[in-house]
């Protein structure tokens, strides 16, 4: 809380330019349809992903397939484009939206089935020893589903890492 309050005059203002400028993408990508911006992008790409799914929901578009679907055929039922050639990444920048995408109903079931597993895990973990420490992979495993609607968590290297190590330190 100190360190906050020293730095805040210095970071406060950044953070307030960022959250405006979010805002003012937010109101033009869904007011206006103009996606040319980061977090335009971002809003395509999960309304691609919304597509895909509704498109394939039981199986999806295949793992590795979300880019390919979104740039094979501009109709008018997907997401609306932004500029001639429209910036589509690899992965939806949602991790439940991408694994709804590429794997359906089948692969969300699984996910949300192995996470919830690995939360009773964590949780047990950090009972067993009464906390302290051993409470810190639940809190990791928690950190890790708020970040998963900005990142998909299972195909960013230095998350996918970070899980792989939380599930290892929590077996059942």
């Amino acid at each position: 809380g100190i360190a906050l309050a020293i730095a805040w005059p210095r970071i406060g203002p950044a953070i307030d330019r960022r959250i405006q400028l979010a805002r003012a993408e937010v109101h033009a990508a869904l007011d206006r349809g103009d996606y040319a911006s980061d977090t335009g992008a971002r809003i395509a790409m999960a309304m691609w992903a919304v597509q895909a799914y509704k498109a394939h929901p039981v199986i999806g578009v295949g793992a590795g397939g979300y880019q390919a679907w979104v740039q094979g055929d501009q109709t008018t039922d997907r997401a609306p484009t932004y500029g001639a050639a429209p910036l589509v990444h690899a992965h939806a920048h949602n991790a439940i939206l991408h694994i709804a995408a590429t794997t359906g109903l089948v692969g969300v079931t699984l996910a949300i089935a192995s996470v919830l597993i690995l939360m009773r895990n964590a949780a047990a973990l950090g009972g067993l020893a009464g906390g302290g420490y051993s409470a810190g992979p639940f809190y990791a495993v928690l950190g890790l589903v708020l970040v998963s609607p900005f990142d998909p968590i299972h195909i960013n290297s230095q998350t996918s890492a970070l899980l792989m190590t939380l599930i290892a330190l929590c077996p059942s």
